[in-house]
């Protein structure tokens, strides 16, 4: 469904790639990656989006969030690159058209955690990384393989630059959880956040 979705907005789509995990140098599967490529005189540049799907509505996830000030010129160069993309995008970074695009504009309340509720059902830990974990560390794992894949291209043979979007696509309720001014816990059921 995701990919189907992603072609019709006329990205280039591949189902089940294969990566080369940079820690362990095996070789492992990605749900989704979707590729726009842009050509000039002088390099390529290759935007991919890396999407781990989950399924499952039985448990909700929980994203921690905080109202801490991010630098939004952070969320511009803080994004996964190779050295010449990071260049790229510390320059942008200063743009402010650039800063409140969709691409890379912040919401009011950034994730710093993500996790599924409702792991053990009131049973003790059995050690088991919940779901959340394993896509997190899943999605970033392929989007450095994918990264490290794009930048390993000869300078030669053309000047690449990949910049690659992490995203996690779950099939189950998603809320936000934090605490409110007077130190309320607040949740609340969302579409999407960032993390």
């Amino acid at each position: 469904e995701i990919a189907q979705c992603l072609q019709k907005a006329e990205f280039s789509v591949n189902q089940s790639e294969f990566f080369e995990d940079s820690e362990s140098g095996k070789w492992r599967e990605t749900d989704v990656i979707a590729y726009a490529e842009y050509r000039s005189d002088k390099c390529r540049t290759i935007f991919a989006m890396v999407a781990e799907c989950k399924g499952g509505k039985d448990k909700p996830w929980v994203l921690f969030s905080s109202k801490d000030n991010y630098p939004e010129s952070l969320s511009v160069a803080r994004r996964a690159s190779s050295e010449k993309g990071s260049s790229i995008l510390n320059i942008l970074a200063l743009d402010e058209k650039i800063k409140k695009s969709p691409l890379f504009s912040l919401p009011e309340r950034p994730g710093y955690g993500l996790a599924v509720a409702l792991k053990n059902d009131g049973n003790k830990d059995d050690g088991k990384k919940d779901d959340a974990f394993k896509a997190l560390n899943s999605v970033l794992k392929a989007t450095i393989g994918i990264i490290n894949r794009l930048d390993s291209v000869p300078l030669d043979v053309e000047n690449l630059i990949p910049f690659v979007w992490p995203v996690i696509v779950i099939n189950a309720p998603l809320f936000e959880s934090y605490l409110d001014n007077e130190g309320n816990l607040q949740v609340n059921e969302i579409q999407k956040g960032l993390l």
